[in-house]
């Protein structure tokens, strides 16, 4: 197993590559990226002499394992993709904040640009230690994992902005015992989603996905508070015009929430506060529609009357498949107050 590291010494293979003014000095067989590690912050980003564009995605798609603050790395290492880059990275995995005491961020940022790990696990926040991680993905950048999980055995926080979009085949806030997760999801055409999402396994430590100002959180099979120890929520500030649109038809709230798993900690911003949803008033506080369009098949949990404009939720089914190229994006209006949809 090859390493490639920058700001420390690489410890884990025989060939390596480093970064610097010249930019990228390639291994034979790169089988792995270190950014940050022994006692250095390092980082990856234009500013340092490197940036990932769209005509040199360079070899980082045959990566076994990437790491985002390694080892005893301090003050925090950071990893850029920006430039309209699209990076897939076919085998390998990305571990973002992986040992007790080291931070790591990344951030995928700008139209056109796309991070996706098929058939491997972005992880935010350790995966075998109890570092801290933060995924920023924004301005309308796409990234995608067949297992993400923010939170699974450290502290995690992925950012989702800027009509840029998160998804997973598995999602995973909150993975082992006092691990942290959040996921906070704003501004009109934000997504944030999964095919299976598990909001909160454990009984201790904490899991939250936030969703406001116009931001859309679509899933197909959903569990919050999986330890029912009442630590783990999904907010949706519906008078902000976020939307939360699930798998299934349902005719009203009681239907909605049993088809989630777990305590369906479901809240709402009443003005004042995050309120249960179940203590709100149906055509007041809140609606609830059949989706249309690529939607078909959802029922969509929104402000009562509204009618939003929100991303294909279909392609999450499709990212499920593997082996498939990649999928470009579309969006669609969907009729949630039960009108046509313009």
């Amino acid at each position: 197993m090859n390493f490639l590291q920058l700001g420390g010494r690489c410890r884990f293979g025989l060939k390596w590559a480093a970064i610097g003014a010249l930019g990228l000095i390639a291994s034979e067989s790169l089988a792995g990226v270190v950014v940050g590690g022994n006692n250095n912050v390092g980082s990856l980003n234009p500013g340092n002499g490197y940036t990932f564009t769209e005509n040199d995605p360079t070899a980082w798609g045959n990566v076994d394992i990437a790491f985002v603050g390694y080892n005893n790395a301090t003050g925090t290492a950071t990893l850029t993709i920006d430039g309209g880059t699209d990076f897939l990275s076919t085998p390998g995995s990305l571990t973002i904040g992986e040992n007790a005491g080291v931070t790591g961020e990344a951030t995928i940022t700008g139209s056109g640009t796309s991070y996706q790990s098929f058939n491997q696990a972005v992880n935010v926040g350790g995966y075998l230690s109890t570092g801290t991680g933060t995924l920023n993905v924004a301005d309308s950048a796409y990234v995608y994992a067949t297992t993400l999980t923010v939170g699974p055995t450290g502290v995690g926080t992925a950012n989702v902005s800027g009509g840029a979009e998160l998804r997973g085949n598995e999602v995973f806030i909150n993975l082992e015992a006092g691990s942290q997760g959040s996921v906070f999801v704003s501004g009109a055409g934000s997504q944030f989603g999964g095919g299976t999402v598990k909001v909160g396994t454990q009984d201790t430590g904490s899991a939250l996905v936030r969703v406001t100002d116009g931001a859309l959180f679509a899933v197909s099979n959903l569990t919050i508070d999986e330890g029912m120890n009442n630590n783990s929520f999904v907010d949706v500030d519906l008078s902000s015009g976020a939307t939360f649109a699930l798998s299934g038809a349902y005719g009203d709230l009681t239907a909605f929430l049993g088809a989630i798993s777990g305590t369906d900690a479901v809240r709402y911003w009443d003005g004042g506060s995050w309120a249960d949803i179940t203590g709100g008033t149906s055509g007041v506080d809140y609606g609830l529609a059949a989706g249309s369009g690529d939607l078909s098949g959802y029922t969509v949990l929104a402000a009562a009357g509204a009618s939003e404009s929100v991303p294909e939720p279909g392609t999450l089914a499709l990212f499920a498949l593997a082996g498939i190229g990649l999928a470009r994006r579309r969006r669609f209006v969907a009729d949630v107050s039960g009108r046509s949809a313009a």
